[in-house]
């Protein structure tokens, strides 16, 4: 063993430290998309464009399942606009039955047949490392010291898109596919990468 006959001074100082960690992988948060042209389709939704509310605005999904061949990946930073992409757009659903992509545009007055939080934003990867040593002073006190940094790796807990026209899968202005903050579920403890004694 490493210094094993050495001085209870030695060991004071050198023996007794202990290493702890954790590691949370999430899934990303479920977001429901929408199609551009839903006024013209429905009379009673007004949230499609409104970020982070439920919208009966949704596209019909073609073959294969909600999404097969939309492609869902998160961009590089955007220095100007501070966001990332998450998603492009496919071309706009112009007419009752357009096809664009994997999606159509449902009949008039009608919802689409894809599900509600059928989408997932981008996962999340957080790992905290602590380094500590409990210190006798006296027969019956003792204390501790503590090394903790939280989000080792510095990752960003990003939301879902949530500006205005974010989770619009054809619209061609705004910001559609774009991710412009955080999950606030986890800003608490996700972000940032902190250190503390």
């Amino acid at each position: 063993m490493f210094l094993n006959n050495t001085s209870s001074w030695v060991n004071y100082f050198v023996g007794g430290w202990q290493l702890a960690g954790s590691t949370t992988w999430e899934s990303g948060l479920p977001f429901t998309p929408t199609y551009g042209e839903c006024g013209q389709d429905q009379d009673v939704d007004s949230n499609f464009g409104n970020s982070g509310n439920s919208s009966d605005c949704r596209p019909d999904v073609l073959a294969n399942g909600p999404g097969k061949g939309f492609a869902r990946s998160v961009g590089s930073f955007d220095t100007v606009t501070h966001s990332r992409r998450f998603f492009s757009p496919v071309a706009p659903l112009t007419v009752n039955g357009a096809q664009s992509g994997p999606f159509a545009r449902p009949a008039f007055g009608t919802i689409g047949n894809i599900g509600r939080n059928s989408f997932n934003g981008p996962s999340d990867y957080f790992a905290d490392v602590s380094l500590f040593k409990n210190i006798r002073v006296r027969e019956r006190i003792t204390g501790q010291f503590q090394f903790e940094v939280f989000n080792v790796f510095n990752h960003a807990p990003l939301g879902v898109p949530s500006a205005s026209n974010a989770r619009c899968i054809d619209c061609t202005t705004g910001a559609s596919g774009l991710i412009t903050g955080v999950d606030n579920a986890v800003s608490g403890s996700g972000q940032p990468y902190m250190r503390q004694i």
